[in-house]
């Protein structure tokens, strides 16, 4: 991933998610003790109009999180298997805000 992209992922998460005391950016992971996704690795990212985000946890579980820009929106998809499938599918999908789709 080049220098601009990480940056600029870096600064849609803390968008997202704010700067969380005793939260860092390391290795592509958010990793914050007050985050319900924090065992979660970014996998897969598609910039554009519409981004995607992709992560899966260690034990397979994962979502896709979907960011559009007109009109602003953010919107998340879970799943526990089949991730590679899904983030095929992923323009196709269902996707909900966060506290429904959790």
């Amino acid at each position: 991933m080049s220098s601009a992209n990480r940056a600029n992922q870096e600064a849609i998460i803390r968008l997202l998610v704010g700067n969380v005391p005793g939260s860092e950016i390391d290795d592509e992971v958010f990793v914050t003790n007050l985050d319900p996704l924090s065992g979660y690795k970014v996998t897969d990212v598609v910039e554009g109009t519409t981004s995607y985000f992709g992560s899966v946890n260690k034990d397979g579980k994962w979502y896709i999180q979907r960011i559009t820009q007109t009109p602003f929106a953010i919107r998340y998809v879970f799943g526990s298997e089949n991730y590679a499938t899904a983030w095929s599918n992923r323009a196709s999908l269902i996707y909900q805000i966060f506290s429904e789709a959790i």
